[in-house]
């Protein structure tokens, strides 16, 4: 049987991390809808490509900070992540 890992913010690419933080400064910064379903549809994009590709630890884990991200934005809970992430 496999050891589980637990995971830490350590293992989360540092681009994914800043990529996903700018989006959501830029969210809280505008403020309106239709930034939330810009970053909402750039995040999508970002993971369907992950899914097309080969598929790695480190992809795996930039996928799903991509689809928690994804799914706070939409419920306007941004602060959880850069919580999360350490920056809030």
């Amino acid at each position: 049987m496999k050891e589980e890992k637990e995971l830490t913010t350590a293992q989360i690419p540092e681009d994914a991390k800043l990529e996903v933080l700018s989006l959501i400064k830029a969210v809280k910064l505008v403020d309106s809808a239709e930034a939330r379903s810009k970053a909402v549809k750039e995040l999508k994009e970002k993971v369907k490509k992950i899914a097309e590709g080969e598929l790695s630890e480190e992809v795996f884990l930039r996928a799903g900070l991509y689809a928690v991200a994804t799914e706070l934005i939409i419920r306007e809970e941004e602060e959880k992540l850069e919580k999360f992430l350490g920056t809030s």
